[in-house]
């Protein structure tokens, strides 16, 4: 296994109020000291740096936002701990920690160790000198850091809140190394950067995206690594705020849906061959010029290849490689682009670094010789997958999380929440009852339910607080969700019917809606023809109530935990909600949801799923968690908003927030597949391995029914195929008509459904006559939008009910032939 690790880097969070973009400053370190007194609480860690005659200027108010220190040494894997130094007041002798200001200087002092093991720090420019100083002991707290016996450097990056960076590099110097006992670099004779930037394409320091350049060992994780981003490598708005690097830290490895992106100047796709969107087929080919191997089988990845067409010019362009299945969690993948070409049909000529690496030429740099040996191993492994090193533009390496790494914190927040709740219901309140509602629909009823809190607000913007494990405490209030149920008349006639119980479901609303929408027409026309009764509530974090704080991440995304966190609490909402329809102490026993002679309008034993656009896309999630509901139906699904979202019309309003705050047009998608890698813990790009057959801890397992209107202007048609993919849903023989699918093979490696009823889960493409959706990475042009047209189809609705029932199959809907819509 590799274990040469970048230099870890960490500044923090920028306020929204700084102005320019924070530097990195250089300054010449003095002492790097690492000694283990035999015990943790011996444990002591030095750091000095003393810069005469140096242009340094300390920017930023550590009494204001803190600071952040970094300390790496540096020996066979890299050895790091991370210091918090935050502003505030000690409860140990009421004096704030940080005292100081520019002109003199900051010093930090914590003597009883109530923020960890930082005794002092203290930072100053005295007459054209900087000088910096730092002591950390083990009696004050946890100092993992220890001595490497194989040492050879070290590093120290000081982060001031709001202000720069300041590296202080142990490269060289005299080294003093006794074993496990004493690390000791002195007077290293230059200054440089710890904040490490992939080397091997220049265009943006993440690039190539993802790679496990960025991240550490770490034993205790599933995948024995841990992503190691810092603010000084992330994106950064117009503003200069950087995105929250921490949030990130926790996961250990990349999304299973990653985009993988890099820049390569110049290239033409078609002339190089790679494997377009219509025919991904041709990623799996001997000679494919692009290829992304999984090291532990060495197949071949099925993917596609595409430039992004939101560019302005080429130089602004990124390569953005997308899977066309999801990645297997927890495996490492190598990927490797070879003979690529400008539009003329000339070879382009690779990155002097990694053709260092590719024809073993030395470097001279030793943190770029200390990654010889991984890269080494890459080409030997792709040698072994049957692809040569000698005409390789690029390759590098990523590891994709492990499941418990992206769903840990959902289904801890599942079992811990309904454990508080035993055998209990959801506690409840009816507030409006309003009779002979319409034609379809006697009741509609609304009200509110308690569910256990896990974010520390009940409204936008809320996040969890998270334990020494990561997980999210539990808060001592409940979370207060709404709730909108519609009884149809199939259920209850009129006001003095014998009531005929119909099947319990919850309808998941669309796009930053709201639970009202459960009264739709379309849900009421399913309500009414299949006896339905639908309850929906809110997708808080995604719903009417969270706009505002929609738009403000899009202007900075760092705040996007806001976002996933408080989805992640909607879900448990909807698993209560579900409980609600089906328990004997639930909604059954509210006369709201009684005939007039107490007989229940719900059918208790079973509770199913089927929801819309955003509720099609989140029932994917709740379908993969959920104990309660095993059969859902997901109308216009997708999974993957980092793959949807330049994709969907209704993105147009929304970049008009996200891209003047991020003008940098290569950090646009790249800003997207970072976040792709919190969202996965809310949305179903993170589950789609387990919705099914392969289902989670405790959970059983499920089938699903995806209905797909063709060329969907709101959630591509490509993101719903990749789902299917990944979930292994199945497809009729012939889903489609001839000519109206881009693709050289539509719907290439979904298998085929044998015969009907089929028992299982399936994909159905209903086809409205829309333009077939564009093969660039932008929405579809014209106003025939056919987003809702399955929904509103009788005969679609009707598989969806013979679907949606204890023992529901799918059917065979449009009888052996595709499913047109007039």
């Amino acid at each position: 296994m590799y274990r040469h690790l970048p230099l870890l880097v960490c500044s923090i969070v920028l306020s929204l109020a700084s102005a320019g973009f924070a530097a990195d400053q250089n300054v010449l370190g003095q002492l790097l000291l690492v000694k283990d007194g035999g015990t943790a609480t011996k444990r002591k860690v030095v750091v000095k740096a003393k810069e005469p005659g140096t242009g340094a200027t300390i920017v930023g108010d550590p009494t204001v936002d803190g600071a952040t220190l970094v300390v790496d040494a540096i020996g066979g894997a890299t050895n790091s701990q991370t210091y918090d130094l935050p502003a505030g007041i000690s409860s140990a002798n009421g004096k704030p920690f940080w005292k100081g200001d520019a002109t003199k200087g900051y010093v930090y002092k914590d003597k009883a160790g109530e923020n960890g093991p930082v005794k002092v720090a203290k930072i100053k420019v005295s007459r054209g000198t900087f000088k910096f100083k730092a002591v950390i002991l083990g009696k004050l707290g946890d100092v993992t850091l220890a001595p490497p016996n194989q040492g050879t450097r070290g590093c120290a990056l000081l982060g001031i809140g709001g202000g720069d960076t300041y590296s202080f590099r142990f490269a060289d110097g005299k080294l003093k190394n006794k074993d496990e006992k004493l690390f000791k670099v002195v007077k290293p004779e230059t200054a440089g950067t710890c904040i490490q930037c992939d080397p091997l394409d220049d265009a943006d320091c993440l690039f190539p995206f993802p790679s496990d350049w960025f991240t550490i060992d770490d034993p205790t994780t599933d995948t024995g690594k841990r992503v190691n981003f810092s603010s000084a490598v992330m994106p950064r708005n117009v503003g200069g705020v950087a995105m929250d690097f921490e949030p990130y830290n926790y996961s250990d490895g990349f999304s299973p849906g990653a985009s993988i992106l890099l820049r390569v100047p110049n290239v033409d796709l078609a002339m190089t061959g790679a494997a377009p969107v219509t025919d991904i087929e041709r990623s799996l080919d001997a000679s494919a010029p692009v290829v992304i191997i999984n090291t532990t089988t060495l197949q071949k990845h099925l993917h596609f290849v595409e430039l992004d067409a939101n560019a302005a010019t080429e130089a602004s362009t990124a390569l953005i490689i997308r899977p066309g299945v999801n990645f297997d969690e927890g495996e490492r993948y190598i990927v490797a682009l070879r003979q690529m070409k400008d539009d003329s049909g000339t070879l382009l000529t690779p990155d002097v670094d990694f053709l260092a690496y590719r024809d073993d030429t030395p470097t001279g740099d030793p943190v770029k010789e200390s990654r010889r040996a991984h890269m080494e191993d890459i080409f030997t492994t792709l040698a072994a997958a049957g692809i040569a090193r000698n005409d390789l533009y690029l390759a590098w390496d990523f590891t994709v999380a492990s499941a418990a790494s992206t769903t840990d914190r959902l289904l801890f927040m599942r079992d811990d929440a309904f454990a508080r709740l035993g055998a209990s219901a959801p506690a409840f309140t009816v507030t409006t009852v309003e009779d002979d509602y319409n034609s379809e629909v006697f009741r509609r009823v609304s009200g509110t339910f308690e569910v256990e809190r896990y974010v520390d607000s009940q409204t936008a913007p809320a996040r969890f607080e998270l334990d020494e494990d990561g997980l999210p405490i539990h808060q001592a209030t409940p979370q207060i969700a709404q709730f909108m149920c519609i009884i149809p008349r199939a259920a209850l006639a009129d006001a003095v019917s014998t009531a005929v119980p119909g099947r319990a479901s919850l309808y998941g609303h669309g796009l930053l809606g709201s639970h009202t929408q459960t009264s739709s027409s379309y849900v009421r026309d399913m309500a009414d023809e299949h006896n339905f009764v639908f309850c929906g509530t809110k997708w808080i974090g995604m719903s009417e109530d969270d706009v505002g704080n929609a738009i403000s991440i899009l202007q900075e995304l760092g705040r996007f935990p806001s976002f996933t966190d408080r989805l992640q609490q909607s879900m448990i909402n909807h698993l209560f909600l579900a409980r609600l329809m089906i328990h004997a102490s639930g909604f059954v026993s509210d006369p709201a949801f009684q005939d007039m002679f107490g007989n229940p309008v719900i059918d208790t034993s079973d509770v199913y799923y089927y929801g819309n656009s955003q509720g099609g896309i989140f029932g994917g999630t709740v379908m993969a968690i959920s104990q309660d509901i095993t059969r859902g139906v997901l109308g216009v699904p997708g999974m993957n908003y980092s793959l949807l979202l330049t994709r969907s019309t209704d993105f147009d309003l929304y970049k008009a927030f996200f891209y003047p705050a991020y003008p940098n047009q290569l950090q646009r998608p790249l800003g997207l597949a970072l976040i792709q890698m919190l969202w996965d813990r809310s949305e179903p790009n993170g589950y789609a391995h387990h919705m099914t057959d392969d289902p989670l801890p405790g959970t059983p397992q499920h089938d699903v029914l995806l209905h797909v209107a063709f060329g969907d202007y709101q959630v591509a048609n490509l993101s719903t195929e990749v789902q299917a993919r990944t979930i292994g849903a199945s497809i009729q023989s012939s889903p489609i008509n001839p000519g109206r699918h881009s693709d050289v093979d539509p719907y290439f490696a979904i298998s085929e459904i044998p015969s009907f009823p089929f028992d299982g889960s399936a994909i159905v493409i209903w086809d409205s006559g829309a333009d077939t959706p564009p093969i660039t990475n932008t929405p579809p042009l014209g106003s025939d939008d056919p987003h809702s047209d399955p929904r509103r189809n009788v005969i679609a609705r009707q598989q969806m009910a013979d679907f949606l029932q204890t023992g529901g199959d799918v059917t065979d809907a449009c009888l052996g032939i595709p499913c047109v819509i007039p």
